[in-house]
C-alpha cells in the first residue's frame, strides 16, 4: 500500500466518522429547533383560533342585543353555549361578562365542564389586553381569553372572559403536522450528509494527494541538499545515505518513536549543513588543521542550527545537527553536554557517523577492517559514546555493513526508509 493509499484509507474513515457525528448532531439540533419552533407556532395558532372565536361571539352578542334591545344576561350566554357556537377547531365552554369594576354581569358554562379552570383567579386589572393563555388540564387543551367588550346597542362597556375548548381532533392534527416537520428536517439533514459525502471525499482526496506530493518533494529536497553538502568535502554522496541507514536502524532497535526517527533522518542528511559557511581553504585543507582553523571548523554546527531555525519543517533536525559532535564525557562541542543531556538522536547519530568514517575510504585513509572499527567504538564507549547504545550498535554493525557494500544498494535502502517515514 502506497503512502497516498494509507493517507486515503485513514482520511476516508475520519470523513465517515465526522459526517456521522455531524449528521447526528445536526439532526438533533435542527430537529430540536424545528420541534420547538413548530410547537410555538402551533400554540400561537391555537390562541388565534380562540381570539377569532371570541370576536365572532361578541359580535353575535351585539346583534342579539340590537334585535330585541335587551342586554347580555345568563340566559343569552347559556343559549349561545347550548347552540355550541363555535369556530373551526373548538368552541367556548365557559363565558363570563364582567363590568369595568370586575363584577360578573353574566356567565354560562357547559354542564360537561362545570367550573373548569375556576381555580385560576385572573387579576383582570393587571392584564395586558387582549390576553390569551394556552393551558392543559386533565389531558385537554384550553385557551383562556380576556378582552375588552363593547356592546354598542346596549351601551355596555366591560370585559369578555372565556375558556375556549380545543377539540382533540384539532390538537392531534396540529401535533401530527409538528412531527411531520421534525421528520422532514431529520430526513433533509441525513440526505444532505449523504449527498455531501462523495463531494467531501473527492476534495479531501485532492488535499491528501497534494499533501503527499509536498511531503515527497520535501524529502527529495532534503536528500538533494544533504548530498550537495556532502560532496563539498567528499567525492561521493553515499556517506549521507550510509549514516542515515545506520542511524535509523539503531533508532528502530532501541525503540525511538516514529516522530523521533523522522527528525533523525532530517538531521542525518543535514548534519553538516553548516559547512557551506566554511571556506574551502579550511574545509578542503589536505593537512592537519591548526587550532585556529579547528575553531573555525567547529562553527559549522552553529551555522547549521542558524539555517534550520529559519525553516519550520526542519526545526526538529536541530537536535542531531547541534549535538552530533558532543561527547558522553562532556568534552565535545559546541556546548560541552554530557551523558543523557545529549539528545538521544545526537547520541545515535554520533555512533553512526564515526563508524562510517572508520569503515569508509577517504582521500587520506583506507577503510578500517570491521573488527578494528568495532574495537575503536568499544574503546570510546563511556567517553565518546553512550555505553548502552554502543553495545547495541556493535551487535548490529556486521549486518549493517554488509547492506552498504554497494552504493546503489544503500541508496535504495535509504530511499525506502525515507518513503516509509515521510510518505505514509
Amino acid at each position: 500500500m502506497t503512502g497516498l493509499d494509507k493517507h486515503w484509507a485513514v482520511t476516508r474513515k475520519k470523513v465517515m466518522t465526522a459526517l456521522l457525528f455531524s449528521a447526528l448532531f445536526l439532526s438533533l439540533s435542527c430537529s430540536g429547533l424545528a420541534f420547538l419552533f413548530e410547537v410555538w407556532r402551533t400554540e400561537r395558532q391555537f390562541e388565534s383560533l380562540a381570539m377569532k372565536a371570541a370576536s365572532a361571539l361578541t359580535d353575535r352578542m351585539d346583534r342579539a342585543c340590537h334585535a330585541d334591545g335587551s342586554g347580555v344576561d345568563n340566559a343569552m350566554l347559556s343559549n349561545f353555549l347550548a347552540e355550541r357556537y363555535e369556530a373551526p377547531g373548538g368552541h367556548f365552554m365557559s363565558v363570563r361578562i364582567l363590568d369595568r369594576d370586575g363584577h360578573v354581569v353574566a356567565q354560562a358554562e357547559e354542564h360537561r365542564f362545570p367550573h373548569v379552570l375556576d381555580h385560576r383567579q385572573l387579576e383582570t386589572a393587571s392584564l395586558v389586553l387582549p390576553y390569551r393563555e394556552l393551558v392543559r388540564e386533565s389531558g385537554t387543551w384550553f385557551v383562556i381569553v380576556v378582552q375588552e367588550l363593547a356592546i354598542e346597542n346596549s351601551g355596555f362597556r366591560g370585559l369578555f372572559q372565556g375558556v375556549y375548548h380545543l377539540e382533540p381532533e384539532t390538537t392531534n392534527r396540529f401535533m401530527d403536522a409538528v412531527l411531520e416537520v421534525v421528520g422532514f428536517t431529520v430526513l433533509a439533514v441525513v440526505l444532505t450528509a449523504v449527498g455531501l459525502y462523495p463531494v467531501i471525499l473527492r476534495l479531501q482526496r485532492d488535499v491528501v494527494r497534494h499533501a503527499d506530493d509536498v511531503i515527497r518533494s520535501h524529502a527529495e529536497m532534503l536528500k538533494s541538499l544533504g548530498n550537495a553538502i556532502a560532496k563539498r568535502d567528499s567525492d561521493t554522496y553515499t556517506h549521507n545515505h550510509r549514516v542515515t541507514y545506520y542511524a535509523v536502524s539503531l533508532a528502530e532497535r532501541v525503540g525511538v518513536p516514529r516522530s523521533g526517527i523522522t527528525a533523525l533522518i532530517k538531521g542525518a542528511f543535514l548534519h553538516d549543513l553548516g559547512k557551506i559557511a566554511i571556506s574551502d581553504t579550511i574545509l578542503l585543507k589536505p593537512s592537519k588543521l591548526t587550532d585556529e582553523e579547528m575553531m573555525i571548523m567547529q562553527t559549522h554546527v552553529q551555522h547549521g542550527l542558524d539555517i534550520v531555525a529559519q525553516i519550520p519543517w526542519l526545526i526538529d533536525a536541530a537536535e542531531t545537527i547541534g549535538g552530533h559532535h558532543e561527547r558522553w564525557d562532556g568534552t565535545g562541542y559546541p556546548s560541552g553536554l554530557a551523558s543523557e543531556n545529549i539528545p538521544l538522536n545526537a547520541r545515535i547519530f554520533s555512533l553512526a557517523d564515526v563508524f562510517d568514517a572508520l569503515t569508509s575510504r577517504r582521500p587520506y585513509k583506507d577503510p578500517f577492517p570491521l573488527e578494528k572499527a568495532l574495537s575503536i567504538l568499544r574503546q570510546e564507549s563511556g567517553t565518546h559514546f553512550d555505553p548502552r547504545l554502543t553495545e547495541i550498535f556493535v551487535q548490529l554493525a556486521p549486518i549493517l555493513l554488509e547492506h552498504v557494500l554497494d552504493d546503489e544498494q544503500v541508496r535504495l535502502r535509504t530511499d525506502t526508509i525515507t518513503r516509509s517515514y515521510f510518505e505514509s
